[in-house]
């Protein structure tokens, strides 16, 4: 259990970033100009530890909220306390939207006990339910939703915007899947589709999730719930209908059953968070490990693989092409040497390992990287 998270706020307009440590939340702040009340008008994004459940927190600079999941249902009301805390401290007294992306207990368990601490306005999920054969308790958990929310529910289709209020920076908050359905329309070639493989169909709720991409002035997030896999490749194949986007909320708590690397490639995201538990998400083959100090990303135009470059030590800098769950071999191989002189490893790569592209040796110090035609 991660009881201590990394809070982040930035200032965009200065480059100027300051930090502070916050308990059971990841906080990610956003300044863009809004005239004399600069300082005031923030778009916050918090990420509550549901300890592998769900719980986003988004609050706009005009302080309307969006919670996307309310966590477990536990009879200490954990979740629901953190999320009331967190709506408090951001200067709260109700919350303006509740989403529930689909209907699993680790999302919308929380809820019964959340509107008992602190009103809520309106109620959004994918539509009505009345089975889950995946979960035998249902009946339950449903019949529990249906009394928070007061019958003051709303369904919500791919397409559709939540009305939220702006300044001068642009506001939008997109449906963009919902009920086994996704957005339509048309954008740029997706070169990664050529490697764009299918999985066995998921009947599970997980493919009926509601994602929504927020985006403020030219910054965008995108949190797709639980979407599995064959669903996310409506959203990059054969076009990339989101775009790229600097913050991604990893889907389905980081599990190789979604992340589908033909959207995450085109996505291209500049940071991404996972809401894993101690024993919950963040698989393995959703990573790539071994990389020292990774200085430039870029995504191929042909491919739509991304490519970093890395420093080594002195000498053995390394171009490489990212794939999941592969290992760059970093400190185990290396073709640098330490500033004192001697090899880091006796070998500079082994067979269990990816070899680099390209490789320098002496160094030449690569920093930035990118594609041109």
């Amino acid at each position: 259990m991660i009881s201590h998270l990394f809070a982040m706020r930035f200032g965009r307009l200065s480059g100027i970033a300051s930090w502070r440590w916050s308990t059971r939340m990841l906080l990610i702040g956003l300044l863009l100009p809004t005239g004399p009340t600069l300082l005031a008008r923030t778009l916050d994004i918090y990420f509550i530890d549901a300890e592998g459940g769900a719980a986003t927190f988004i609050v706009t600079p005009l302080k309307e909220s969006i919670l996307i999941d309310t966590g477990w249902r536990r009879e200490d009301g954990r979740d629901a306390k953190r999320i009331e805390a967190v709506a408090r401290a951001a200067g709260l007294e109700r919350i303006t939207y509740v989403v529930t992306t689909h209907f699993h207990r680790d999302h919308y368990g929380g809820i019964g006990r959340l509107v008992q601490l602190i009103p809520v306005d309106n109620f959004l999920d994918h539509g009505p339910m009345h089975e889950l054969k995946e979960d035998p308790q249902f009946p339950f958990y449903y019949t529990e939703y249906i009394r928070a929310t007061r019958g003051n529910r709303q369904r919500i289709r791919p397409g559709d915007t939540i009305p939220l209020r702006s300044l001068q920076v642009p506001l939008k908050l997109l449906c963009v899947s919902a009920a086994g359905d996704t957005l339509k329309g048309e954008g740029p070639a997706n070169p990664a589709c050529g490697r764009l493989t299918r999985k066995k169909k998921d009947t599970t709720d997980n493919a009926r999730s509601v994602g929504l991409l927020l985006r403020y002035g030219s910054f965008e997030f995108l949190d797709l719930g639980d979407l599995t896999w064959n669903l996310e490749s409506r959203l990059a194949c054969p076009s990339n209908l989101l775009g790229r986007i600097d913050l991604y909320q990893t889907t389905h708590h980081g599990l190789a059953t979604s992340n589908n690397p033909v959207l995450v490639s085109a996505l291209a995201p500049r940071v991404a968070v996972f809401n894993n538990g101690s024993r919950k998400g963040a698989a393995p083959e959703v990573f790539s490990l071994g990389h020292r100090n990774p200085m430039g990303l870029a995504i191929h135009p042909e491919t739509g693989d991304p490519w970093a470059s890395e420093h080594g030590v002195m000498g053995g800098d390394e171009v490489n092409v990212i794939q999941a769950g592969r290992n760059y071999g970093w400190p185990d191989v290396s073709y640098s040497r330490e500033y004192f002189g001697l090899r880091v490893t006796e070998q500079p790569w082994q067979e269990q390992f990816e070899q680099p592209e390209i490789v320098w040796v002496p160094s030449i110090a690569p920093s930035g990287l990118v594609f041109y035609t």
